[in-house]
């Protein structure tokens, strides 16, 4: 990255530390671009020459380096789900029918999530894309309008929201390559899975009966507040888990948490890191030394980056 940069950002890594994300070079739109270990950038080409008004971002990458992501179309009328197979020129995905949608993730095997519009683009559904084949599949919905899959693990498992019957609320959801699973609420309206990992673990966030928001986390069976495993000391100090939008193999899981009394309300980042150690959970807050623990079966550590 430059010093000329006015903005980037990265939205996905791979195991080698290539990321996959958007700069902007001028003005407020995002360009789709990718970053290799070293930090050199390799700016993808969209749908409309990077045109100002004309956005495209890469949002996911893989192992193999295959891009998904997104772009305006040339009429400025709609976005196409992409993929920037290797090269800067992107494959525009089919849809479900619909003029719009976008790629979000993509697992090694080369199948990619995000949501596109059905025929007639009355409503938008979680999309599976297989870029071998070339085939899209359309994941459906728990009842209601629309969905949308936000990740995919390696053996295909998928992350997301749907909108319930009536399309009141949205709950958090998980797909097994055979059955969509509604995976609840904390007691509040609303929810949403935005990551896994490979073992199937999921997380995200969840309304709880009074309309706040906190971090969650669904083992496979079990929808788990993560401010459940918080030192009373750290609650008493205001800080609330607030959203979990990351968890690797080994459950170190992070995301952005909250402290109202302390006027942190735009967030911190947080890593909740497991130790192999039985029985205990053991919370430490960066910079606080606040320490407790709680019988949880094993041992881990959390940490506030600000």
């Amino acid at each position: 990255m430059t010093t000329s940069d006015l903005d980037s950002r990265g939205w996905s890594i791979n195991s080698s530390g290539a990321i996959a994300g958007g700069y902007a070079d001028r003005g407020f739109w995002f360009f789709a671009s990718t970053w290799n270990a070293a930090g050199v950038r390799t700016d993808l080409e969209d749908l409309a020459g990077r045109k100002d008004e004309f956005w495209s971002v890469g949002q996911g990458i893989n192992d193999l380096g295959q891009v998904v992501g997104a772009a305006v179309a040339a009429d400025n009328n709609s976005y196409k789900p992409l993929l920037w197979d290797n090269s800067t020129t992107p494959t525009v995905l089919d849809t479900l029918g619909g003029q719009t949608g976008e790629a979000l993730g993509i697992n090694n095997a080369g199948l990619a999530v995000g949501n596109s519009f059905t025929t007639g683009d009355a409503a938008s559904h979680a999309t599976l894309w297989d870029i071998n084949s070339g085939s899209v599949t359309d994941l459906g919905t728990l009842g209601g309008i629309d969905s949308n899959a936000l990740a995919i693990n390696q053996i295909g498992q998928i992350a997301g929201w749907s909108y319930l019957t009536g399309d009141l609320a949205q709950h958090a959801t998980f797909w097994d390559g055979a059955a969509l699973t509604d995976l609840g609420t904390l007691g509040g309206t609303n929810s949403s899975a935005l990551a896994l990992n490979n073992l199937g673990q999921v997380v995200g966030w969840s309304e709880l009966a009074d309309g706040s928001q906190h971090a969650m986390f669904w083992d496979g069976a079990t929808l788990i507040d993560l401010n459940s495993l918080l030192d009373p000391a750290l609650v008493s100090a205001g800080w609330v888990l607030k959203e979990a939008a990351g968890i690797n193999d080994h459950g170190a899981i992070v995301g952005t948490a909250v402290n109202d009394l302390l006027g942190i309300t735009n967030g911190h980042a947080f890593l909740l890191s497991p130790v192999p150690e039985p029985e205990t959970y053991d919370m430490l807050l960066a910079g606080l030394g606040l320490m407790g623990a709680m019988a949880r079966r094993r041992k881990v550590t959390v940490k506030l980056h600000g």
